[in-house]
């Protein structure tokens, strides 16, 4: 049989399930196969075990962002370059609520490299979401700030 990953796992697969696959495969390749199985485990474990995490601090922070229709959201994807500068980059929601929308443009453009299609309707729905967002204790923002750029750092 040719060798290519997908080839690999079908193999391993079908030899643990149920024994179609009677050529064994070689004692170190079989070692190292399931040792690179393993350890793509751990690590889609880890990243969905963080983005949880991640959702519960999201909620906490900017609650409007994280339940929004998906037709509503002003990005796609909750951790993208753009949505990571928001959650990041603005201390408190009274910052995104009270700042020029122009100054919103700009940071929408800038953060995400030219690539909306209007950046004026991402920023009116970002700054309308931090005015519907519930607001929390101030001494808890810096917390939250800190929680979230560690778990984009360990994500990226």
């Amino acid at each position: 049989m040719d060798k290519s990953d997908p080839i690999d796992a079908y193999i391993i697969e079908d030899f643990v399930r149920c024994g179609r696959i009677t050529s064994k495969p070689w004692r170190a390749q079989f070692l190292a196969l399931k040792r690179l199985t393993r350890h793509r485990l751990h690590l889609i474990e880890s990243i969905t075990r963080e983005k949880t995490n991640m959702v519960s601090n999201i909620y906490l922070k900017f609650s409007e962002l994280a339940i929004m229709d998906k037709s509503e959201r002003p990005f796609s994807d909750t951790y993208g370059a753009t949505s990571a500068a928001v959650l990041i980059e603005f201390l408190s929601l009274d910052e995104i609520t009270y700042s020029p929308i122009e100054d919103l443009v700009a940071f929408v453009i800038e953060k995400g490299r030219n690539k909306f299609s209007d950046p004026y309707q991402t920023a009116k729905l970002l700054k309308k979401a931090a005015r519907d967002t519930y607001r929390l204790d101030k001494i808890i923002y810096k917390p939250l700030n800190v929680a979230l750029a560690s778990s984009f750092n360990v994500i990226i």
